[in-house]
């Protein structure tokens, strides 16, 4: 609980200076919640700042070269980052896997800057690394002739699958049941679809046997074969 008291007061703090934390902060952010998503938000929102402080805020002037600012940047808070993140006899390995989260900061605001984006026009108080990510990838075309029933599967496919991605990170246990459950629930529905294939000219129908309701059934499949030409 103190942690968690002392990890808000952090956070806070860098907040009130509009995310221009200084070393000693990177360090306290860091050292106090190496494992919560809302440090590694906030370094990223550091890093972006500190660049918005260099380059200025003005667009009216032609965009300056971004990426040696953020690798300037970078270079000077990702030591502190691999001391922070771990005790000094912590492996070499384990201390870079700690940091991979921190690291992928700077790998997103890169991204971003060499698909057209600009530093200067990020609202630093509110983005996130996926929000930064969408603003420069083309949107995706939606298939043609999908129906309305196909489009809603889709997006809701990719919803749930969103969904999963973030509850694994934060309850595992609880993401393992719920995924479970679902593809228990599909594999269900999946059992009650008859399959067509062509065979040698032939249209074979498998169809499931039954089974109880909800699960896909385990009983032999029953073949009809058309008229043999």
């Amino acid at each position: 609980m103190a942690t968690s008291k002392m990890t808000r007061t952090v956070v806070e703090a860098i907040v009130a200076a509009n995310y221009m934390a200084d070393e000693e902060q990177i360090a306290q952010l860091v050292t106090l919640v190496t494992t919560g998503e809302e440090a590694e938000q906030c370094y990223f929102r550091v890093l972006l700042a500190h660049m918005q402080s260099r380059l200025g805020t003005t667009r009216r002037s032609k965009q300056p070269p971004q990426e040696p600012v953020l690798d300037a940047i970078h270079e000077a808070f990702y030591p502190l980052v691999l001391e922070a993140v771990g005790p000094e006899e912590m492996p070499k390995d384990e201390r870079n896997r700690k940091a991979t989260k921190y690291r992928t900061a700077a790998s997103t605001i890169r991204y971003f800057i060499r698909h057209g984006g600009d530093v200067r026009t990020v609202d630093v108080s509110t983005v996130t690394k996926n929000g930064l990510r969408r603003t420069v990838q083309p949107a995706q075309a939606e298939p043609e002739g999908e129906t309305r029933a196909e489009r809603s599967f889709r997006r809701a496919e990719t919803a749930i699958v969103r969904m999963a991605q973030r509850l694994v990170k934060v309850e595992p246990s609880e993401a393992r049941e719920r995924i479970e459950a679902v593809l228990e629930a599909l594999e269900g529905i999946l059992g009650q679809i008859p399959e067509d294939t062509d065979i040698g000219g032939q249209t074979t129908t498998i169809v499931s046997g039954r089974g109880t309701p909800g699960r896909a059934s385990h009983s032999p499949a029953m073949l009809h074969r058309g008229p043999t030409p």
